[in-house]
């Protein structure tokens, strides 16, 4: 058949076009676990992985699975009406497959006590961020400048400053987001 869609998903699969159903579900297993986001590398591969379910729901279909045949045994079937109904539910099952996983690792003990442990660098950097900007402020108040050069204590006392502004911002900004225009804060995985 001169179908460009077939064509398309049959390229993408790595399939021809007559391939029968055992070789499209061979090559869609294959290209399954190649582009899985648990398996695959590349930041797109989530949208990969949707793509390559999509083809093989499609070819499946088209191969003859629930396809409708007139009386003279021409396909009957309608794309418009597949690529409404049947591209929705495909992507759908293929987002849902796609993030089960990582769903499941995130309710994993490995999963929490890692975030714990993060939680807990988070805190400690926040307070080394607060002491590095306390410290020399409490030491001046104290002792006072040093007489033969006050610069050099007040822009230790600067620098200081900025640095532990560096440590404290870097913890606070990684908690909150921005969302249209509004500062949230980001919900804990666990």
């Amino acid at each position: 058949m001169n179908d460009k869609l077939k064509r398309n998903y049959s390229v993408l699969l790595g399939v021809s076009e007559n391939a029968s159903i055992a070789e499209i579900k061979k090559a869609y297993r294959t290209k399954a676990k190649q582009y899985h986001p648990d398996v695959s590398g590349n930041s797109d591969s989530h949208l990969q992985f949707i793509i390559i379910n999509e083809a093989y729901t499609y070819l499946i279909k088209y191969h003859g699975v629930g396809v409708v045949k007139d009386e003279y045994n021409h396909v009957k079937f309608d794309r418009e009406e597949w690529l409404r109904n049947e591209r929705k539910k495909a992507r759908a099952r293929a987002a849902h497959h796609a993030r089960m996983r990582y769903n499941e690792f995130k309710k994993s003990k490995i999963y929490r006590n890692s975030a714990i442990i993060a939680g807990i660098f988070d805190y400690l950097y926040l307070m080394i961020g607060v002491a590095i900007i306390v410290i020399p402020i409490v030491y001046t108040s104290i002792h006072g400048l040093d007489p033969k050069h006050p610069e050099f204590t007040l822009a230790g006392i600067v620098g200081a400053t900025v640095i532990g502004s560096l440590f404290v911002g870097m913890i606070l900004f990684s908690k909150i987001e921005i969302v249209d225009g509004k500062i949230k804060r980001k919900k804990a995985d666990f």
